[in-house]
């Protein structure tokens, strides 16, 4: 799809839009028609830029307005946002709008947008709930989803697909990329994230990459059915030697469960003989675990109850995690 862009022509006022869709399939009469006013972006008494308005008239006469909340306010001497590109945002071949807001680094990476979807039924622009929350937005009209990705100075992204579920805009992927230019070699993981339409994650998906080139891929959905009390931490990693051969394994985080606050994860020792990552079937059982390199076991003490814990204790016996001590404390 093409893109038009209503170039910002004032930084602190006035602005000017032009409008000349190309690409959709379909339109909309009252859409065709509209009539735009020269939008503003006025300062407050600080010099700072905190909203940004784009007025419309349909044919019958009425004035619009749209509002864009900037994510913080913007000195108006440094204020870069308030183009606009007209995109299907929602996939039903009328062009919305996508409005610039600012940038998240002072180099013009990651910017953030608004968002408006036209309404048929009330033949009007609505908020996109959430559509300033994606960093770097790239539309795919082929897989009818919308695409994310913050940059960061580590040469690290994170990417967010978002899908419209049940009317709205929802997250049903993330992805964490490390090394994205491939300048440090070696071995490097990136995690995925999978979400349901209520955005809550069903599984986690581990790759493991070594110069640049993905050698395996690891997936685990334990726990997460039962919904963590803190999903924001979910699919975090760790390096650590679990099973005490000298080579670091792989531990990722499946969040906390229950008002007791049980922390578990999941667990991928290496195999020097088969030169890959293999699962232990038994880690992810484990609340709490806490590795104890000098005794070379693994324990956990949680809580059953307010005023009860048990401790238990796992000891790795040919290649497998063994339970070999269990009490009530």
């Amino acid at each position: 799809m093409k893109k038009t862009i209503l170039s910002l022509l004032m930084l602190t006022s006035a602005l000017s839009i032009s409008a000349n869709v190309t690409g959709l399939k379909k339109t909309d009469p009252i859409r065709q028609k509209i009539t735009w006013q020269a939008p503003a972006a006025p300062s407050n008494a600080d010099g700072e830029i905190e909203k940004i308005y784009l007025a419309y008239n349909t044919p019958d006469g009425k004035e619009h307005q749209l509002i864009c909340e900037m994510p913080w306010p913007v000195y108006a001497d440094i204020f870069v946002g308030g183009d606009i590109s007209e995109e299907d945002i929602n996939f039903d071949g009328i062009p919305d709008l996508q409005v610039l807001l600012c940038y998240l680094d002072a180099s013009g990476h990651n910017p953030l947008y608004d968002g408006f979807v036209w309404d048929t039924a009330t033949h009007a622009f609505l908020p996109v709930e959430g559509y300033s929350d994606i960093v770097g937005p790239t539309i795919y009209a082929e897989n009818k989803c919308i695409v994310g990705r913050l940059i960061s100075l580590e040469e690290t992204a994170d990417i967010d697909q978002y899908e419209w579920r049940n009317g709205r805009l929802q997250r049903t992927y993330h992805r964490f990329e490390y090394d994205i230019y491939g300048n440090k070699g070696g071995e490097t993981i990136d995690t995925a994230l999978d979400y349901d339409d209520d955005e809550n994650i069903t599984k986690v998906t581990l790759f493991v990459n070594n110069d640049s080139k993905m050698v395996q891929t690891l997936e685990t959905t334990e726990w997460l059915e039962a919904l963590p009390n803190n999903k924001e931490e979910v699919g975090k990693l760790s390096r650590e030697d679990i099973n005490f051969d000298g080579h670091p394994d792989i531990v990722v985080y499946l969040g906390q469960y229950s008002n007791l606050g049980l922390d578990f994860y999941d667990a991928w020792v290496w195999d020097a003989a088969k030169k890959r990552y293999i699962r232990s079937d038994k880690y992810h059982e484990i609340p709490c675990p806490s590795v104890n390199q000098e005794k070379k076991w693994i324990e956990s003490e949680s809580a059953v109850s307010f005023s009860q814990s048990v401790y238990i204790r796992y000891e790795w016996k040919k290649g497998k995690l063994v339970l070999t001590k269990k009490e009530n404390r």
